[in-house]
């Protein structure tokens, strides 16, 4: 009992001491985030009339997502999108790429993940010619799917479904989706959604650090 008395105190230090360094990692997480964004790489990422896009390519900030419409993370991601292009009105370009988890498009993926993400992603490109990509984006994200409810979909999208079906068709289309494909390859994207922020990759993007990070590049001389 004299022993245990004797090391009490150094106990209580002890854990004083983990206590005290684990909350001095919390406090200093956001810097440690930012800093680790704001000396990454920054990656040529082309954009193109054939993007879809919320604002100008004048916007402060320029957030490319690679995402995939079965993907329930990319779903989570576009609905806190819609809350920052609110809070943060016109300074946010939203640039949506298709990187589908299948293999029925994706050379990279050995199984079909999300068997109807190939042909949502050139649903949605046969979309952007009508204008109404963001509403089709946003009926994907907002159910389950498959091919046989495009029809109904595009309908509800307002679209018109004649143009819609001869869209569909256009190689053209496949060639997009598959050049989004090749480009998140080629950046080694490992999962969706990916985001780059003004050509910087966000790694481990969860809302609060995607939303410090916005913050931060809209102060004044940063």
């Amino acid at each position: 009992m004299k022993k245990l008395i004797k090391f009490f105190p150094i106990l209580i230090i002890a854990a004083l001491s983990i206590w005290l360094f684990q909350r001095t990692q919390l406090l200093d997480q956001p810097a440690n985030e930012w800093a680790d964004f704001i000396n990454s790489p920054i990656h040529e990422l082309p954009i193109s009339d054939q993007d879809a896009m919320t604002a100008s390519e004048e916007a402060p900030i320029q957030m490319l997502i690679f995402s995939d419409f079965e993907c329930p993370a990319c779903s989570d991601l576009a609905l806190m999108s819609k809350q920052w292009l609110q809070r943060f009105d016109g300074k946010i370009n939203l640039i949506f790429k298709h990187y589908p988890l299948s293999s029925a498009c994706n050379p990279e993926m050995e199984y079909d993940m999300h068997p109807n993400a190939c042909a949502a992603a050139k649903a949605s490109q046969a979309a952007l010619r009508q204008g109404k990509f963001w509403e089709l984006h946003d009926l994907f994200f907002d159910q389950s799917f498959t091919a046989e409810d495009f029809p109904l979909l595009a309908a509800e999208a307002g679209l018109d479904l004649d143009q819609f079906l001869k869209d569909l068709s256009d190689p053209a289309i496949e060639e997009k989706v598959q050049l989004d494909i090749e480009l998140a390859n080629e950046l080694k994207i490992m999962g969706t959604p990916s985001i780059f922020i003004n050509g910087r990759q966000v790694d481990n993007p969860y809302p609060e650090k995607i939303e410090a990070i916005i913050e931060q590049l809209l102060v004044p001389g940063v």
